[in-house]
C-alpha cells in the first residue's frame, strides 16, 4: 500500500512561552520552520518559504508580527500552504523592500516609525493598511480593463458568445487617483473635476441613509477645518510683511474678499458679503469727489448695511511718544482719518442710499454700524493700549478692530472647531 502523502503545518515542539511550527511535505521532501508562536504576548515569526520549500524572498528571511490581532489583518498571509509573507495585494511593497533594501529581517508593528536598523526593517502596519485600498485599487482596475479589452477584441469575431462590455468603474479607483496623483498639484483639478466629484458627492447623499449622511457632514467639517487652518497660515504670512504700502493694502483687501466669512464673523447678527469698493455718494455737481468704502456687508434679515474701512496691519494706531505723562497719547493721523473716513461714508450712505440702491442692490441705511480694520496692538507703544482701549470704546456706532486680534479670533474658532479647549488664565500679549 502506497504511503500517504503528508502536506501541511505541525507543531513541532512547546514550551512556556512559545510554539514551534513546522511546515511539511512528504511529496516535495519538504521539513521546514514556519512560524513561532509566543503565549505571553502578541508576538509572531514567519518563515516565509515558497512551493519548494526554499526562502521566498531573496534577502527576507523571517518577518516579525509584534502587538497585531489574531488572526492576522489585511494584508498579511495567514495559510501555511501559501508559504506565509505578505498578499497579492501588499506583495509589491515586500518585493520592492526585498530588492532594493535587502534587509535579511522586517518587523511590522502597530506602533514605531518606519525605518531601517542595520539588516532589519521596521515598518508600521498603519502605513501598510493606508496604502492597501490604494494597490487594491490598482489591482482590480487593471484586472479589469485586460478583461475588457480582450472580450471587446473577441466581440468583433465572435459577436454571440462575447458581448462587447462597457467599461464600469471599480470601487476605490477616485481614492487612489486623488490620493497619489493630486494631493500635492490641486491645481490637477479642473473646475469640471470639481464639479462632477460635487455632483456625485450629492447625488449620493441623497441615496444613501443616515450614517453616510454622518460621514458626508463629517467631511464638510473637515473640509471647513481646512479652509480656516489655511486662511490662518496666508494671514500669518501677510502679517509677516513690514512695508506698509498700498500694495498691502490691497492684498488684505484681496484676500478678505476671497474669505468674506471673516468679517462676518465680527458681527453679533448675522451679515454677509455685500459688495467691495462701493460708491457711497457725495458726488459734486463736476461729477468728481465720489466716496468709495472698502467694504459693505448686509444684515441677513433687516437688509440694514455695515460700512468697512480697511487699512494694514502696519497703520500706526497712536502717536511714538507720550502726549501726558506715561500713558496718555495722541491718536495717530491714519487712525483718526480711517473713523472720520468711515463716518463720512456713513453719512452719505444716510442721505442717498434711496437713489443708490437698485432692484438687483437692494439694501436699507438705518444709522449703519461702522468698522474699522487697521493697526495691530502688539505695535502700540509701551503703556498705549490704556489710550486706545478707552479711545475705541467711546466711540458711538463705530468699532476699531486690529489685525492680531481678528487672527487671535480665527485661532479661536480652530481650537473650537478641532473639540480643543482654550486654556484660562491671562495670556501673555502679542
Amino acid at each position: 500500500m502506497a504511503k500517504k502523502n503528508v502536506k501541511g503545518e505541525y507543531l513541532y515542539k512547546e514550551n512556556k512561552t512559545k510554539k514551534v511550527f513546522y511546515f511539511r511535505d512528504d511529496l516535495q521532501k519538504i521539513n521546514i520552520i514556519s512560524r513561532i508562536v509566543f503565549k505571553n504576548k502578541k508576538h509572531e515569526i514567519h518563515y516565509p518559504f515558497s512551493k519548494d520549500g526554499r526562502q521566498k524572498y531573496n534577502y527576507i528571511k523571517e518577518i516579525s508580527y509584534n502587538g497585531l490581532s489574531s488572526p492576522l489583518p489585511r494584508g498579511l498571509i495567514k495559510d501555511s500552504k501559501l508559504g506565509y509573507g505578505f498578499t497579492k495585494v501588499l506583495s509589491p511593497i515586500i518585493y520592492q523592500i526585498d530588492r532594493v533594501l535587502k534587509p535579511n529581517k522586517l518587523e511590522v508593528s502597530n506602533n514605531g516609525k518606519t525605518r531601517i536598523d542595520k539588516k532589519t526593517l521596521y515598518i508600521s502596519y498603519a502605513e501598510l493598511n493606508k496604502v492597501y485600498p490604494k494597490i487594491d485599487s490598482l489591482l482590480q482596475r487593471h484586472s479589469k480593463e485586460k478583461e475588457v479589452t480582450a472580450q471587446k477584441f473577441l466581440s468583433l469575431f465572435f459577436p454571440k458568445n462575447f458581448k462587447d462590455l462597457k467599461d464600469t468603474y471599480i470601487k476605490g479607483t477616485l481614492y487612489s487617483i486623488i490620493s497619489d496623483q493630486v494631493k500635492d498639484d490641486v491645481k490637477k483639478i479642473s473646475k469640471d473635476d470639481f464639479d462632477s466629484i460635487l455632483g456625485l458627492t450629492l447625488r449620493e447623499l441623497k441615496n444613501q441613509g443616515v450614517e453616510s449622511k454622518k460621514v458626508v457632514l463629517e467631511t464638510r467639517e473637515k473640509i471647513e477645518r481646512r479652509f480656516l487652518e489655511d486662511a490662518i497660515i496666508y494671514f500669518q504670512k501677510l502679517s509677516q510683511r513690514k512695508l506698509d504700502n498700498n500694495k498691502l493694502e490691497k492684498d488684505w483687501e484681496k484676500f478678505l474678499i476671497e474669505n468674506p466669512w471673516i468679517i462676518s464673523n465680527l458681527f453679533a447678527t448675522p451679515v454677509f458679503f455685500f459688495q467691495n469698493q462701493a460708491y457711497v455718494g457725495g458726488k459734486e455737481i463736476n461729477n468728481s469727489n465720489g466716496k468709495v468704502t472698502d467694504f459693505l456687508y448686509k444684515n441677513e434679515f433687516t437688509d440694514n448695511i455695515a460700512v468697512i474701512e480697511l487699512k494694514t496691519h502696519k497703520t500706526n494706531l497712536l502717536s511714538s511718544k507720550p502726549y501726558r505723562g506715561k500713558d496718555v497719547y495722541s491718536l495717530s493721523v491714519e487712525l483718526s482719518g480711517a473713523v472720520n473716513q468711515v463716518l463720512n461714508q456713513r453719512q452719505n450712505l444716510i442721505q442717498e442710499f434711496i437713489k443708490l440702491r437698485t432692484k438687483d442692490e437692494w439694501f436699507e441705511s438705518y444709522n449703519p454700524k461702522c468698522l474699522v480694520i487697521a493697526g495691530s496692538i502688539a505695535d502700540l507703544p509701551k503703556n498705549g493700549a490704556k489710550t486706545f482701549d478707552i479711545f475705541r470704546n467711546s466711540l458711538q456706532g463705530v468699532e476699531i478692530i486690529t489685525f492680531d486680534e481678528l487672527l487671535k479670533k480665527l485661532e479661536f474658532f480652530n481650537v473650537l472647531i478641532k473639540g480643543g479647549k482654550k486654556k484660562r488664565g491671562r495670556e501673555k500679549r502679542f
